[in-house]
Parts: C-alpha cells; sequence; structure tokens
C-alpha cells in the first residue's frame, strides 16, 4: 500500500509540472574562460633578482533568456599561482571569487524600440578610447550602470554609478556617478562618433564635476585606414597635485584639458602598418598659478592598448607623467608568419606635453630632488618596442607570447621614482582557453 502511495504521488507531482504553463522555460547556457599567463619583469638590473609571476584568471558564465528577457551572470577569480596558503598545502583559502558581469537585456523597452541593459557589465565604446577595458588585465574593467541603446538612432545613453572615485574602498563619494552620451553617424564614407561625458565626483558637497566632449572619425580612403579623434574636457576637479601654486587640498581647479590624435594605415603586402600620433595636455605654470588644471584625463579606458604594453604612461588621470601630458609617436605592422601564426611589431617615442624644465612650478612637488641637480629641460621620455606573437591552436584555444623594451630618458627616471635602470623588460606567455 505504501508504495502505490508513493507512485501515486510521483505520477501526480510529474502532472503537475507538465501542466504548469504560466512560466515560460528559460533557454539556459553555460560558458567560461581559463587563462594562465607567466610573466617576467626586469626593471632594475643592478638590484633584486628580475621578478617573475603566473597569474591566472577562471570566469564562468550563465546566461539565460526566457520571455524575450536575458540575464547574464559572470563570476570571475584572479590570482597568482603560490599565493593565499594553496601551494603545497592541499587546501585553497582563496575566496576572491566575485561577480564580474550581472545583467539583465530588455529589447524593445515599452516598445520604445529602445534595448535596456541593467546591471554591472562591461562598457566599450569607440575601441576602448574612453570607455573599455582592453581585454588584457586579468581583473578588467566593469561598470555598474544602466545603458539604455537605440539601434534606430545610433544613440547610446549610459548612467554609471561610481562609489569611490577616489578607490578608497571606503564608500566615499558613493554618490559619484557619471552620464555618458553617445551617437554614431555615417558621414564622408566613414564612420563618426559624438561622445558626452559628464562625472559628478561628488566631493566638496557635490561642487567638483567635469565633462569630456569629443568627436572620432574613422573610415577608409584611396587605399587607407584612418581615424581622428579630439577631446575636450572643463568643469572642476579637486587638483591631484596640492602645495604647489594655488592648487590646495579640497580646491576646486578649473579644467581645460584636451587630447587629438590620428591613425593613418595601409596594408603593403601582407603587412598591415599604421602611423600613429596621439597629444594628451598637461599642466604648466600657469596652470599652477591659476588654479587650473590642464592635465587630459582618459576617462575610463585603461591605458594598455594605447601607449606601450609595458603600462609606464597608460594612467587614466595623467600621473604615469607626473601630469605633465603625454606625446606619443608610433608605427605598428601586422604580419601572418604562418598559417595560424600573427606577429605584431609596435615602436613608441614617448615626450611630454608640457615642458618640464619650463614648468618647474606646476611639476616641483611631483617627484623628489626634480628642481635640485637634474636636467629637466628634456621633454623626451624614451621609446618602446613591443612583440607579439599570436597562434590560434584550434577553435577554442590561443597561444600568444610577448616580449617589451622600454628604454627611458633622465626625464623619466625623474618623474618615476621606480624607474632605476636605464631600461625596463617585460616578456609573457599566455594560454587562452574560451568554452
Amino acid at each position: 500500500m505504501k508504495k502505490n502511495f508513493w507512485s501515486f504521488l510521483a505520477v501526480l507531482l510529474a502532472a503537475l509540472f507538465v501542466s504548469v504553463t504560466t512560466v515560460q522555460a528559460a533557454d539556459i547556457s553555460f560558458s567560461g574562460q581559463l587563462l594562465d599567463r607567466a610573466e617576467y619583469v626586469n626593471k632594475n638590473e643592478d638590484g633584486d633578482a628580475a621578478d617573475w609571476k603566473v597569474g591566472q584568471r577562471l570566469r564562468l558564465n550563465t546566461k539565460a533568456s526566457a520571455s524575450g528577457v536575458t540575464a547574464f551572470a559572470q563570476l570571475q577569480h584572479v590570482k597568482t599561482w603560490g599565493t593565499t596558503g594553496n601551494s603545497w598545502g592541499g587546501t585553497d583559502n582563496d575566496t576572491a571569487v566575485g561577480v564580474h558581469q550581472a545583467h539583465l537585456t530588455i529589447p524593445n523597452f515599452f516598445d520604445t524600440g529602445i534595448t535596456a541593459k541593467l546591471g554591472r557589465q562591461e562598457i566599450v565604446l569607440d575601441g576602448h578610447r574612453l570607455f573599455g577595458h582592453t581585454g588584457w588585465h586579468l581583473n578588467a574593467v566593469t561598470n555598474d550602470a544602466a545603458v539604455l541603446v537605440s539601434p534606430s538612432m545610433g544613440l547610446t545613453y549610459a548612467y554609471s554609478v561610481h562609489t569611490g572615485e577616489n578607490s578608497d574602498g571606503n564608500g566615499a563619494n558613493s554618490d559619484a556617478v557619471a552620464h555618458v552620451l553617445h551617437k554614431t553617424l555615417s558621414l564622408a564614407g566613414g564612420k563618426t562618433s559624438l561622445i558626452g561625458v559628464w562625472f559628478d565626483n561628488a566631493t566638496g558637497g557635490d561642487a567638483v564635476g567635469w565633462s569630456t566632449i569629443g568627436i572620432r572619425q574613422a573610415g577608409k580612403t584611396a587605399g587607407y585606414d584612418y581615424r581622428v579623434e579630439y577631446y575636450h574636457q572643463g568643469g572642476t576637479v579637486e587638483p591631484s597635485v596640492t602645495g604647489v601654486g594655488s592648487w590646495v587640498a579640497g580646491g576646486g581647479a578649473d579644467v581645460d584639458a584636451y587630447m587629438f590624435g590620428a591613425r593613418l594605415g595601409k596594408k603593403v603586402n601582407n603587412t598591415k602598418v599604421t602611423l600613429w600620433y596621439d597629444y594628451l595636455s598637461g599642466n604648466d605654470n600657469g596652470d599652477a598659478d591659476s588654479n587650473d588644471w590642464g592635465a587630459f584625463h582618459t576617462v575610463a579606458d585603461t591605458g594598455h592598448k594605447f601607449y606601450g604594453l609595458i603600462d609606464a604612461f597608460g594612467n587614466a588621470a595623467g600621473s604615469g607623467t607626473d601630469y605633465l601630458g603625454l606625446q606619443d609617436y608610433a608605427i605598428k605592422t601586422v604580419t601572418p608568419v604562418a598559417p595560424g601564426w600573427t606577429l605584431k611589431v609596435d615602436y613608441h617615442y614617448f615626450l611630454t606635453a608640457s615642458d618640464p624644465g619650463g614648468n618647474l612650478t606646476a611639476w616641483s612637488g611631483e617627484s623628489t630632488g626634480t628642481t635640485s641637480g637634474c636636467d629637466c629641460s628634456d621633454r623626451e621620455l624614451g621609446d618602446e618596442i613591443d612583440l607579439t606573437l599570436k597562434h590560434k591552436y584550434n577553435a577554442n584555444t590561443a597561444v600568444q607570447f610577448g616580449y617589451s623594451w622600454l628604454n627611458g630618458s633622465e626625464t623619466f627616471h625623474n618623474i618615476n621614482a621606480n624607474a632605476d635602470n636605464t631600461h625596463q623588460d617585460w616578456a609573457y606567455a599566455q594560454v587562452n582557453f574560451v568554452y
């Protein structure tokens, strides 16, 4: 009797589940990534031995679609081999697993034709120029944001919340927000992008806020690929330098900064060659004396894609050059060297935008010893060579090798307190598996 009762109950429950039609079954898929990268860094040949490490990134993705709405969740674990007590011990005390992305995508939101994407997400605009993550850094960059996209109008609006613009981790500036408006057009046979960004840093009673507006044009003409772009920044910021000129802690400095860049590329036989120039404005004595801020802020890019793979200068706020700005002359080549193998060779020549020797008021508080016993007259920062060899091992696995060499000038060493020798070396090898 008891056996028959449980059989009857099982059949009844199965019938109930099959008959439920009020909730649409979700279409669920899983994917992920495992990336291992070994790195060798040599910054001081006369000091301790060169450093090396193996970094690892694990991502687990879940995507569920139901009733036209898609939910995406991405868990991420980043660590360095041999840390957090998991070498030899057989146990892993590393709990640094977090939510890298978690967002809902709602198409045709309230029949407006607008797609709404809500939650933690990667925001990439115009090839990572002002907003992006470049894909290189193991932790990458995400935004807690609401993004509205109108495909028919080529218009994107993003509202991003920043809990701690100063990255202090204590919730300071917890109401800091960024408003982003991005418009794409087809003009002059190419693609035109217009962007406006407003940051409210919620500092000093919401008195500090700065904006970036710009235009970017990319296309092809006469067998050449080209790109030109210009961005201007205004508003007020709390100066990153204090006790110099009129810059004081907690004060609002008036922003007047800009950036422009140009690219010209052409395929020569099997090699793609690109000429490159960027100019990012910097502070000078006039800025320091007038409580102005002239150093361009690259907003939310990570720099790695743009100003040398060693990342000596790719700081968003400009501290990589002590806020003197940056000029980057570069030539980049991409060549297939064998089936499945591609070689990239980049050469960069770096200079400051503002003259170091002629602006020692703006620069004197930046790095100890810069105003005494230092030949600070040269804008030259140095040059860098980046070699990258990529191989597609199979449909899911990619192998990559790289070597970079940075030759820093005396000006670079006086700016960068960690630049102890005449050059830096960096090499790596990585395997990236996605499924």
